[in-house]
């Protein structure tokens, strides 16, 4: 019988799989444990996801409090490697935070320095420049140390082949009502 309903603690499961297997990979187990939570986006759907600039994830116990990554559910629309390679953007930002390096410059969080442009290019992601964000824009290529760590990985592609929709309220008329 085929599984037509994943539930969302798979996908999690998968995305913390994915996370300790890069960390060991592509970071060389230095970025910490982190919470991965899955939440929407703003409305326009932009955002493919985000990383805390501090360590919100706290028990009372300062040492053990963690940064949250989170991935956006509406990207799961996309392949399970574009899922990933968003984890792996978002893995850069924590491993340069937890590694005491200021590659947010501006307010809000969201610019990338050249520190983030280097750790991106040596994991295996391409990286160019944008107008507003600095180096935010990452691709993965077909070849190189990120898309040989997600085939390494061998993801299980079936978790993410449901994905949250955007839902648009209607349309109120304009004009003069009868």
């Amino acid at each position: 019988m085929v599984n037509f309903m994943n539930s969302i603690s798979e996908v999690q499961l998968e995305l913390e799989r994915a996370f300790s297997f890069f960390n060991g990979e592509l970071f060389q187990s230095k970025c910490g444990p982190c919470m991965i939570t899955i939440q929407k986006s703003a409305p326009n759907g932009k955002t493919l996801g985000w990383t805390t600039l501090n360590k919100v994830w706290h028990n009372g116990n300062p040492e053990k409090a963690r940064f949250e990554i989170n991935v956006c559910p509406h990207i799961f629309h996309e392949s399970a490697k574009e899922v990933l390679h968003t984890l792996i953007h978002k893995m850069v930002h924590v491993f340069l935070l937890q590694n005491d390096h200021k590659e947010r410059l501006r307010a809000g969080g969201n610019y990338h320095t050249r520190k983030f442009r280097d750790k991106a290019s040596a994991v295996g992601l391409s990286v160019f420049r944008t107008s507003n964000y600095g180096w935010a824009h990452t691709e993965l290529p077909d070849d190189g140390r990120a898309i040989n760590a997600i085939s390494g990985l061998n993801p299980k592609t079936d978790v993410f082949s449901f994905a949250r929709g955007f839902f648009q309220k209607k349309q109120r008329a304009v004009g003069r009502r009868n």
